[in-house]
């Protein structure tokens, strides 16, 4: 008999007005946050989680002391690369061979904040914000009853940032709340399943926890020569003890739901059913949505949604997050369906025909006739159905799932 859920929701006006701050989506929270209300959504919801600062004790659990400095503009981190490398260890004998231009230049490319990761006004309480609301959400499951009959699920749709590294931002994401959330839900639980199911490949999280086999990584996205971040071939499997508890599925353009439906089917669940963890963290990234910019997959809002749903079902202790989606209204209405369908029900928000009039941004749906359900229809074919692709990974990754050791 399936458990009932309790849903706690990551929530509040400022936590809303930071992650508006992030500049591959500014203004996205916003969005996000006025189709769920409009909805009358966050009512419904069982518990408002309250973002609260992460602390740089917390941060530092996984990241680096002088990147996060860095981040945090703290003096002690306004030295130069040459620092690490002097006999003296002064900061003076840094300073007389570099400008202050260049010794600046050069932290900035040493923890990544250029290109896809400009600084920003604001970057240190987002950092702080993101990645203290993913914390808190992980301790709202810890602290769950053993053995309740139901069953705890926590979303934070502001985080997912699965690129960062322990020292660097990379791909939009300047912390990595993941790795952070599913090491305070290690404190209490022995096994975490983690599933990506991002456009892009789960690159940071699996880089932290490729040598463990308390963590079972498995990651769905598209892998192409030139495609970032470059990593995720289905035969990189994990290192040392973590020998098989990381597997991705590289997929070819065009996936569509279909195909995703059986990936479920045929490698998430037997994965789970093997590993048997005792929490799972999803990462939903929108951007494998059809009419995202990126236009690399072909997924529909319901289907991608279904299977978001459909995992978190296995009735597991859940921590769901967020992600890419650079179609603000469509990633919107995808957050919003699956916070619906567990809420309300799917018979429920099958009928949600039309974008609620009470919403403040009902004019950015207008090209859609105001529909919640757009026309999603794409001629990009499905490459993964051609050429058995999709069978020949699926039976290469089943044989990696029974190598998985079930006693652990």
């Amino acid at each position: 008999m399936p458990k009932s859920k309790q849903i706690g929701y990551a929530y509040s006006q400022e936590y809303i007005k930071l992650a508006d701050l992030l500049p591959s989506n500014v203004g996205r929270a916003s969005l996000v946050d006025d189709l769920i209300r409009s909805h009358d959504l966050l009512a419904l919801c069982d518990d408002i989680i309250a973002p609260s600062f992460a602390s740089k004790d917390q941060l530092t659990t996984y990241h680096d002391p002088k990147f996060i400095s860095y981040l945090f503009k703290e003096e002690d981190a306004r030295y130069s690369d040459s620092d690490d490398e002097s006999d003296s260890g002064s900061r003076g004998s840094a300073h007389s061979t570099l400008s202050n231009k260049d010794a600046e230049e050069r932290l900035r490319e040493r923890f990544g904040l250029e290109f896809d990761c400009p600084e920003f006004e604001g970057l240190d309480k987002y950092v702080k914000a993101i990645s203290g609301a993913t914390i808190a959400c992980a301790r709202y499951l810890t602290a769950q009853k053993v053995n309740s009959d139901t069953q705890r699920v926590a979303i934070n749709w502001f985080g997912g940032r699965h690129h960062a590294r322990k020292d660097k931002c990379s791909g939009f994401c300047y912390i990595n709340d993941i790795v952070l959330g599913i090491l305070e839900l290690r404190r209490r639980f022995e096994k975490v399943m983690y599933i990506d199911l991002d456009l892009h490949h789960g690159d940071g999280v699996e880089t932290a926890f490729a040598y463990s086999n308390k963590v079972l990584n498995l990651s769905v996205h598209r892998y192409d020569r030139g495609f970032f971040p470059g990593s995720g071939n289905s035969k990189f499997c994990g290192r040392g003890c973590g020998q098989n508890y990381t597997i991705n599925l590289g997929l070819k353009a065009g996936l569509s739901d279909t195909s995703l439906r059986r990936i479920l089917q045929d490698v998430i669940r037997p994965a789970y059913e093997r590993y048997q963890p005792d929490a799972v963290v999803l990462q939903c990234g929108a951007d494998g949505l059809a009419r995202d910019p990126l236009k690399e997959w072909n997924l529909s809002i319901r289907g991608l949604g279904s299977v978001v749903v459909d995992v978190i079902d296995f009735g597991k202790p859940t921590l769901v997050l967020g992600g890419g989606g650079y179609n603000h209204e469509d990633t919107a209405r995808l957050w919003c369906l699956i916070l619906g369908d567990l809420l309300v029900g799917k018979e429920v928000t099958d009928k949600w025909d039309m974008i609620p009039e009470a919403s403040s941004y009902i004019d950015h749906y207008a090209e859609d006739g105001y529909a919640f359900f757009p026309d999603e229809a794409r001629t990009i074919d499905d490459l993964n159905s051609k050429d058995d692709f999709l069978d020949r990974l699926v039976e290469y990754t089943n044989l990696q799932i029974a190598k998985i050791d079930a006693t652990l």
